[in-house]
């Protein structure tokens, strides 16, 4: 609905939105939203917006509650926003660079972000570092980096993979070629 919208210019939900920057009619490479506070409802927007957007290359949500959680680990976990950027990203041709660092995606959300790398063929730059992802989140990231061919660098740090989420990545990097 928002994708089609062509009037509405600003959305306020945690943050006012620039919707035409994030829609790509008023182009630009670079968006940073990083620390505004956009919860899972702004996720989702922003999702609708960036599948279809043909310029932006770069995307900076770092240090969100894009999940719900705040810095302090307090508020209610909801995937829905993180699950709509994934699926935006695998529609999305053009972007090269995704920060959502510190929004405490958590298992779940990291699995959405990596079932998304296995199938987009531009996004080069992720940074997942300090999403609580766990074993569970870092298996997921290292099965999606075994078939990716085009990811060149990723930030897990902080993210308490334990063993098995290492020895998942450390496979996957045998068998990928650009990482």
């Amino acid at each position: 609905a928002l994708r089609g919208n062509e009037v509405l210019t600003k959305l306020i939900l945690d943050y006012e939105l620039d919707l035409p920057k994030l829609r790509g009619t008023d182009p630009v490479a670079s968006l940073d939203l990083s620390e505004k506070g956009l919860g899972p409802a702004s996720a989702i927007v922003i999702a609708s917006l960036i599948a279809g957007n043909a310029v932006l290359t770069n995307l900076n949500l770092k240090g969100n509650q894009l999940c719900g959680i705040d810095n302090y680990c307090e508020g209610t976990y909801s995937a829905a926003g993180i699950t709509a950027l994934a699926e935006a990203l695998k529609f999305n041709g053009v972007l090269t660079s995704l920060n959502v660092g510190g929004n405490y995606l958590g298992p779940t959300g990291a699995t959405a972000v990596a079932e998304a790398l296995r199938g987009n063929e531009v996004l080069t730059t992720i940074d997942l570092s300090r999403n609580d992802i766990r074993r569970e989140g870092g298996v997921a990231i290292g099965n999606a980096l075994a078939v990716n061919e085009v990811l060149t660098s990723l930030d897990l740090g902080r993210n308490q993979i334990g063993d098995e989420g290492a020895k998942a990545i450390g496979e996957a990097l045998r068998v990928n070629g650009v990482l």
